[in-house]
Order: C-alpha cells, then sequence, then structure tokens
C-alpha cells in the first residue's frame, strides 16, 4: 500500500491555496453492507507468477491485453500481458523526463476511438499518450496531447471517453471538469458529507486515493472513497453531472495533516480502508473493499477476498467471494472473468490472477 499514501503526500507539495466551498447539508448516515447478500465463490487460476511486478496498482483490460500499471517500477510503469495465457507481451512508459516518459504518474485510462494508453504526470503537469499496436506487427507509439493547461496542479485523475478527457480534481472547485486546449472546464464541484469536521477535511476524505469511473456510453460514472468505505453514483447528460446515490458504508477515521493548506487528512491507525479498487460495466459496479485497518492486519488491509456488486441504483446485489486476496482487479463481465492481482506471502512476489464468475446469478 505504499503508493496510497505516497501519491496524496506528493500531490500535496502541488497544492495551491484557494478557497474553503461550505456545504449546508447534514452528514450522510452509514449503512453496513447486508450480511445477507446472495455470495458467490469464484474459483481462480494463476495466469503470470514470474513477472516481477514492483508494486502494481491497476489492471486495466482492452481487446486481448491486460495492461498492469506498476507506478514504483522504476523503468517503465506500464506492463502488457496477454489475457488468454498470461504471458508478458511489452513494456511501456519509461521512467525520465523526455518525450514518452513519465516521473509521477497517476491512474491511467484508455481511449477505444484510438487505441491509445493516457496517463496524467502530476510532476510534468502534462497528459501522456501512447497508441497500443493493433497487431502483433505493429509498435506502441508515443502521443503527445498537451501540457500545462491552467489549473493542472489540482488534477488527481484523467477519464477517457469518446476522445475526450474528463478530469477529477482535487481542490475547490473543480471535483470533475473536462480537459479542453489549453485549460479545464469546471462542471461539478460538491462533495456529500462524509464528515462533519469541515468542508476542506470532508473533501480531502473523498480526495485521498479516489477512483472514477465512467461507463463506456458516458452516461454514467462512479468515484470510491477510500478512507472509509463509500461510493457516489452520477448521472452525465451532455456533460452535465448529477449525484444520484451515495453509498456511505464505513465512517471515515483520520488525523489532519499538520501545516497543510487547504486541510489534508491522513490514515491513523483506527483508519478502515475502503474501496481498494473500482471497475464497473453498463450494468454492475464491481467493488473491492477492505473495512480491515492498518495495524489489525497489514497484509489483509492491503487486499480483500470480497469484490461486492451493486446495480447503478445502488442496491448491493451479490458478493462474490475470491479464492484470493487481491489488491487490483479489472472485470470482463460478457467472459465472467475477473483479472486479479495478488502477493504471495510464499515466493514474496505478485501473481496475475484468472478468476470465474457468473454475472447471470446476480439477483435482479
Amino acid at each position: 500500500m505504499f503508493f496510497r499514501y505516497f501519491l496524496p503526500i506528493a500531490i500535496l507539495s502541488l497544492f495551491l491555496w484557494t478557497r474553503c466551498g461550505s456545504h449546508s447539508d447534514p452528514p450522510i448516515a452509514f449503512t453496513p453492507l447486508p450480511e445477507s447478500l446472495p455470495e458467490q465463490l469464484c474459483a481462480s487460476d494463476t495466469l503470470n507468477d514470474s513477472y516481477p511486478f514492483v508494486y502494481p496498482e491497476q489492471i486495466l483490460r482492452y481487446d486481448s491485453l491486460l495492461i498492469v500499471f506498476d507506478f514504483l517500477d522504476r523503468e517503465s510503469v506500464f506492463h502488457v500481458f496477454s489475457d488468454r495465457d498470461g504471458r508478458f507481451l511489452y513494456s511501456v512508459g519509461r521512467k525520465g523526463n523526455g518525450p514518452g516518459e513519465v516521473i509521477m504518474p497517476t491512474s491511467p485510462t484508455i481511449d477505444p476511438t484510438d487505441r491509445s494508453l493516457a496517463l496524467w504526470d502530476a510532476r510534468q503537469k502534462r497528459l501522456v499518450r501512447f497508441r497500443l499496436p493493433a497487431s502483433s506487427n505493429d509498435s506502441v507509439r508515443y502521443l503527445d496531447y498537451c501540457q500545462n493547461p491552467s489549473n493542472s496542479s489540482y488534477f488527481s485523475q484523467i477519464i477517457a471517453h469518446d476522445g475526450s478527457y474528463y478530469v477529477a480534481g482535487h481542490v475547490d472547485p473543480l471535483r470533475f471538469g473536462k480537459l479542453e486546449q489549453d485549460s479545464v472546464r469546471v462542471l461539478y464541484s460538491d462533495y456529500p458529507l462524509l464528515t462533519s469536521e469541515d468542508a476542506e477535511a470532508n473533501r480531502s476524505v473523498w480526495n485521498y486515493a479516489p477512483y472514477t469511473r465512467i461507463t463506456s456510453d458516458g452516461k454514467r460514472m462512479v468515484q470510491s472513497c477510500y478512507i472509509g468505505a463509500a461510493l457516489e453514483l452520477f448521472s452525465i447528460d451532455n456533460d452535465r453531472i448529477h449525484s444520484d446515490t451515495v453509498l456511505a458504508i464505513t465512517p471515515p477515521r483520520y488525523r489532519i495533516v499538520e501545516g497543510t493548506r487547504p486541510r489534508w487528512v491522513g490514515t491513523i491507525d483506527e483508519t478502515l480502508l475502503g474501496v481498494l479498487d473500482v471497475q464497473i460495466s453498463d450494468r454492475y459496479i464491481y467493488a473491492l473493499i477492505s473495512q480491515q485497518s492498518l495495524t489489525s492486519d497489514p497484509l489483509a488491509a492491503e487486499g480483500s477476498a470480497y469484490i461486492h456488486v451493486f446495480d447503478w441504483s445502488g442496491r448491493p446485489v451479490c458478493r462474490l467471494k475470491l479464492s484470493r486476496l487481491i489488491e487490483c482487479f479489472s472485470v470482463d463481465e460478457s467472459r465472467g472473468l475477473i483479472y486479479g492481482m495478488a502477493f504471495d506471502e510464499g515466493s514474496g512476489e505478485y501473481q496475475l490472477l484468472r478468476i470465474n464468475f457468473n454475472s447471470n446469478d446476480f439477483r435482479s
């Protein structure tokens, strides 16, 4: 979980002081996950246990490719495998400050309109893109897009959709926006109240290592919360974003990091880690939820053997019980496959897993 703590601290170094928004709504109520939820036991097999991952943070799936985002790798941050047999194909995204190189990469995204793999480099303040090969005879090509748009110090994530990029930000008023040629157009600024301490602390809770996902049709979006488990579900219509549902599961427990402006939160011994990863389809939301503290069981806190499935109304429909703890994952709903990353205590190495499930068994 080093990345989870390193990146928020690194982002702090990019902060500028801005006004603090206010919110008059009362804090939302927290509802634990139902114990009686239907459970599906999911068998798994190992696809690759020989590649020397350093700290795999995300798995992206595109066509027949599995793209592992390895933030701490000193050479390249993306490693590409076949989703059929787990065979390693190539790496891309070298560390450095030259063309096609990255220093502080954040959550990557894939734009199928031009087969591009993109990420925001928080240190260089630029969008870095690579065109993925269409066949084994092609090679990866570097595509530069834009650099230093206004407000770029506030970016935490970019999300590709239909040739454009949505932006998740972490300083008021930018929560969600859209990347334009040399600026960002703010689309949405509000946050539900997970804590009543103040607006800055509440915003920081939501922005501590969140994941934001948009459906393939661009009509729905979800953002996860890591300090305390929560999910916020949105609808999108012509770039107008509306908050539909907040699933607040575990209250946040945190400390205020001394001397930060805006105020920023950090973990404490009593922090129950929330959503470790979230993936979506047009039908369902898949959330890997920990609800463990770092002190009670550090290894368990870094992963989970449960993926909770919700429909887009926010209703829990199933709990997938995995045979291994995983730390990140990707879902191929049409084929009933989950690809997950697990840490093997015996070898001290990460393993790429393939997990079977059946979405047709989910409660309607």
